[in-house]
């Protein structure tokens, strides 16, 4: 930079103006010249040329305005009644994974200066973090409406995000107005760490922790069980007190407030994470928490005498019942990270990248993986109800916009899964899949068909929402009762069957790659060199009466898009075998 052109750039501020600035913010000379060489070579001083250059360019004055604007820095804060400290260590433990730094507080802090807050609880505090850093834990139960007032429910409306730990939560929030895209479903998780020199001899039998005195359901069970066994009762006890008293005990009795709740996974996955194992009244929601089976031992909700046949089974087989509430620890962490991280991505807390570091979903050969968002509750409901076979299992599908990004994505955390596990073949579904009531014995006879044809195909699909107007069939040929048709390019995922060649295809995929023309997963494929199976006609469809996460349309307009590639598909078929038929002699 010529002396003349610095000296005009000099003389834009007085030295008392660089002193007034300087003095209004945090500003690293050092590391501002170290990471951008050019004001060096300038010859300016690192300040000035940050408020003459640097700022209109979009650079960072310090590092931690660097790192904190790329995720790397983030301060953030949990504030949290006492009653729910377990939950803000959980939270604190997933996000310190990234070196970030998190303060769990009890009261909101006098000036709001982190740069995300999580609020458990939020309806206890009078004073709340600003909306555009405030994330709401959802974490009461809609069985009772005591505490979903209008103020909580619009402290939740204006805030960056809510998470809820029940689906039957976010469904009843759904009629509140509180839905997806705001609501991110991050079920309540084990802790790896809060077991740690926590070591305890076992002279409790049986605990029961929280209110009682309140609750006569609660009272009734609790003087059932206390006749027969050692019961430990114990009220208004938080924090390291209830610890204590928890890793005492040989197994905790969880028992229901209301009548119809939702499980009481706060306090399950505190006593799993401390290796006491939970006998608990059974719910309606128990199969949404898999990862507990072996750890909770359920009874009918109300059934004294299974509930007292359900304690004698654990204290007789106690230190089976422990080593799977350690095990079950691990399964409920890595799922609770997983959904946080989810949320992160969701968000653009998180890059995109950051797909590859989260952890992988347990993937096995030859099983059927549903992609489903549980934000979409609607959706999710009726694939469970309708759709879903026992084999099935549900993936919640990763969130980020716009949509498709987020689908493919989705994809490419499967697949990197299925590498990883050594899976050769995976069926991956999407919720809205239409499955005939003849679909298992199709099926059947498609699996026999793609592995007798094995290294001859690389995708088998369902139905072809788009047929390219270049595609070409490579053959045709009837097996059993289905006409199989092998073409070059296809546009579903709907329903598909991936080989190992498609399935490194698609964890190579780029969300990075901003393209929706190109770079959406179907697309992608589309434009791969890839072999196609498919039957005519085809052998699943798409529920008309859902909505599109990705496009925001109803999925009705897709129905004449599908029959048009029927037809082509059809006619390419007939086209193929009138050439391939052996001329007439």
């Amino acid at each position: 930079m010529s002396s003349e052109f610095r000296r005009k750039l000099e003389a834009q501020f007085s030295d008392e103006d660089v002193s007034a600035f300087r003095a209004s913010i945090q500003f690293d000379d050092n590391w501002y010249a170290k990471e951008y060489p050019d004001v060096v070579a300038s010859g300016i001083d690192p300040l000035r040329h940050y408020m003459w250059i640097g700022q209109r360019l979009g650079r960072f004055p310090t590092r931690a305005d660097f790192e904190r604007a790329n995720g790397i820095a983030l301060r953030w804060c949990i504030i949290a009644t006492p009653h729910v400290l377990f939950i803000a260590h959980t939270l604190a433990e997933a996000l310190k994974k990234y070196n970030w730094s998190v303060e769990i507080l009890l009261s909101p802090p006098e000036q709001f200066t982190h740069d995300y807050y999580i609020v458990l609880c939020a309806q206890m505090f009078e004073r709340l973090p600003p909306g555009e850093k405030r994330i709401i834990y959802q974490l009461e139960q809609s069985a009772s409406s005591r505490w979903f007032s209008d103020t909580y429910i619009s402290a939740m409306e204006n805030s960056l995000a809510v998470f809820d730990y029940s689906l039957e939560n976010i469904e009843f929030l759904e009629t509140k107005g509180l839905a997806f895209p705001q609501i991110y479903y991050v079920p309540i998780g084990a802790s790896k760490t809060y077991a740690a020199e926590n070591s305890k001899e076992k002279d409790i039998d049986v605990l029961f922790y929280g209110d009682y005195k309140s609750s006569e359901r609660r009272r009734v069970l609790l003087d059932k069980a206390s006749a027969s066994f050692n019961v430990t009762r114990a009220d208004s006890l938080f924090g390291e007190d209830i610890k204590s008293l928890i890793a005492r005990s040989k197994l905790v009795l969880n028992l229901h407030y209301y009548e119809d709740a939702q499980l009481e996974t706060p306090r399950i996955q505190e006593c799993i994470s401390l290796g006491v194992p939970v006998v608990s009244e059974s719910t309606s929601d128990q199969s949404d928490y898999a990862e507990l089976t072996g750890a909770v031992t359920f009874f009918e909700a109300g059934n004294g005498g299974a509930m007292l046949d359900a304690i004698a089974g654990v204290l007789q087989n106690f230190q089976g019942a422990a080593d799977c509430a350690i095990e079950a620890t691990s399964a409920s962490f890595n799922r609770h990270s997983f959904m946080l991280d989810r949320f992160l991505i969701g968000a653009g807390i998180l890059r995109a990248n950051a797909l590859d570091d989260m952890g992988q979903e347990p993937v096995s050969e030859g099983s059927a993986y549903a992609l489903s968002l549980p934000e979409t509750i609607k959706r999710r409901r009726v694939f469970d109800t309708e759709t879903r076979s026992s084999d099935c299992q549900v993936f919640d599908g990763i969130r980020r916009r716009p949509g498709w990004i987020g689908c493919g994505m989705s994809y490419k955390h499967l697949c990197r899964s299925a590498l990883k596990a050594g899976v050769t073949q995976i069926t991956i579904m999407e919720d809205d899949v239409l499955l005939s009531p003849d679909h298992d014995n199709k099926m059947e006879i498609i699996l026999q068909y793609l592995e007798e044809h094995r290294g001859q195909w690389d995708v088998f699909s369902g139905v072809i929402a788009h047929l390219h107007d270049n595609a070409k069939v490579l053959g045709v040929e009837r097996y059993r009762s289905l006409d199989f048709i092998t073409i070059d390019k296809m546009t579903s995922m709907v329903f598909n069957i991936y080989s190992e060649r498609a399935i490194k295809l698609i964890s190579l995929w780029d969300p990075s790659n901003e393209d929706a023309e190109t770079n959406t997963i179907d697309r992608y494929l589309e434009n791969s060199d890839l072999r196609i199976v498919v039957t005519d006609p085809y052998i699943v469809g798409h529920r008309e009466e859902l909505h599109s996460t990705l496009w925001g349309f109803q999925n009705t307009q897709y129905v004449d898009m599908i029959a048009e590639s029927e037809r082509k598909l059809n006619a390419l078929k007939l086209q193929w075998i009138q050439s391939h038929e052996a001329p007439a002699r």
